[in-house]
């Protein structure tokens, strides 16, 4: 069964499924969004957002909001991400995240695939901790061990990059 519910964007939007997908598009409020028989898919977002899913992945795009998302059930993809802070744990998959705007902080890890994190350019650069256990490391972006942007990326489970976004 699939329900559709419309709500003026401005609201806040708690979701918890077990038994399919969520999916948000369009609000502005904040959003917790939790998923244990499938994914999470949040598109065009203002507020923070909080996604977790142990049935599937989570795709997060256009998200101007602090974003923290957890998934043993696959992977994590952040495109067009806005917000100061990102967190991304995946135990069941790669995590990608790419960042239109320069982000303050990022904590992406992996333990069940790459890393992958994409950053615009920075004057200073960034403060950046990469490492692997279970491939090869690279980082392409400036970097500043005092630099305020902090950026950590790890996996166990595969290559971990930090490098600039397009034409960044």
């Amino acid at each position: 069964m699939d329900y559709q519910i419309t709500i003026p964007s401005r609201f806040r939007v708690k979701a918890d499924s077990s038994g399919g997908s969520i999916t948000v598009r369009g609000v502005s409020g904040a959003i917790d969004a939790d998923s244990s028989g499938g994914s999470v898919t949040l598109d065009d977002t203002t507020g923070d957002v909080h996604a977790s899913s142990s049935g599937g992945g989570i795709t997060v795009a256009d998200a101007a909001g602090s974003v923290e998302l957890k998934s043993s059930g696959g992977g994590i993809e952040g495109d067009r991400l806005r917000g100061p802070q990102a967190r991304a744990d995946s135990s069941g998959g790669g995590v990608r995240l790419t960042f239109t705007t320069p982000p303050d902080l990022v904590d992406a890890r992996s333990s069940g695939g790459g890393v992958d994190v994409r950053l615009p350019r920075v004057d200073g650069g960034y403060r950046v901790d990469a490492s692997s256990s279970g491939g090869d490391h690279t980082v392409d972006v400036p970097p500043d061990p005092a630099s305020r942007r902090q950026v950590t990326a790890t996996s166990s489970g595969g290559d971990v990059h930090v490098s600039p976004t397009e034409g960044g």
